[in-house]
């Protein structure tokens, strides 16, 4: 039986904790981005408990990131944390949706950082949060489309690492969010030996945006890359493509199913079973 990602967030209010925790596994692996998944999140603790709700909600690897959400997550992550140890699931889990919700695009969450500071230190459960790298976000947002392209390609070709690295996936990350991006991403997805030295630089940092992101339209590109020779460019690949959620994606990954290795096989099995596209099952 196949259902959507409504029923499945219907299934988040389940009086069954076991429904509740599969639903939530099988909405996150997917990649699920309906904003409702963060409300059905949030009537679920109000009615059987933080702790009790979704006993895995630490370990899920997606969450999607609303605007609409924040005020009140803000509120609630507070009301969590405080006086609560590091170790407690409630005080766990404030810090989770928070990790989450920070992902916004850099315009919409510029408003919420004074908030988000002061959550730094009402507790240490949310260290993860990096208060620079918000505010670094924050101002690439306001530079030009040819001032972030000419940060992406400089960064490339000066073969940079620590933050110059860190503000071409934020840059690279803007553009998309512009639909400034298809040149330069169209040209770093490009096989290796169509461009020059720095493509695994190149594709890291694409693939970085494409794992965070639904990059449309790249799906034959990016299934090209889930045999990379280096194992978390293939990773990486994997979620970007699952990322898409598109009947092209598994067009694209069955196309070439049939003439990859088994290694390349398995990783495609794994997408097909995390796109919740009709007709993408693995049987």
């Amino acid at each position: 039986m196949t259902m959507n990602d409504q029923q499945l967030i219907d299934l988040l209010n389940s009086p069954s904790q076991r429904v509740r925790s599969a639903a939530l596994e099988l909405l996150s692996s997917s990649y699920c981005n309906a904003p409702t998944m963060v409300g059905a999140i949030l009537q679920g603790w109000d009615r059987y408990g933080v702790a009790e709700a979704y006993p895995e909600f630490m370990q899920i690897s997606h969450l999607p990131a609303h605007h609409q959400y924040m005020e009140g997550v803000l509120e609630r992550a507070a009301e969590m944390a405080e006086g609560r140890k590091l170790v407690d699931p409630v005080c766990r889990c404030a810090g989770k949706i928070i990790e989450a919700m920070v992902l916004l695009p850099p315009e919409q969450i510029a408003e919420f950082i004074p908030r988000i500071a002061e959550l730094k230190k009402l507790s240490k459960i949310f260290f993860r949060i990096e208060l620079d790298e918000l505010q670094r976000r924050v101002a690439l947002a306001e530079k030009n489309d040819d001032a972030l392209v000419d940060l992406v390609e400089r960064s490339w070709k000066q073969n940079a690492e620590g933050p110059v690295a860190v503000d071409a996936v934020y840059a690279l990350e803007v553009l998309h969010g512009r639909g400034s991006a298809e040149d330069i991403v169209r040209r770093s997805l490009l096989p290796v030996e169509a461009w020059e030295q720095d493509n695994t630089r190149r594709l890291s940092v694409v693939l970085q945006v494409a794992s965070r992101h639904a990059f449309l339209g790249f799906e034959d590109l990016l299934v090209s890359h889930v045999n990379h020779v280096q194992a978390p460019l293939a990773a990486t690949a994997c979620i970007a493509l699952a990322r898409c959620r598109s009947r092209d994606a598994v067009y694209s990954i069955v196309e070439k199913f049939p003439a990859e290795n088994p290694t390349t096989q398995l990783r495609m099995a794994d997408v097909l079973g995390r796109l919740h596209v009709p007709g993408a099952s693995v049987r």
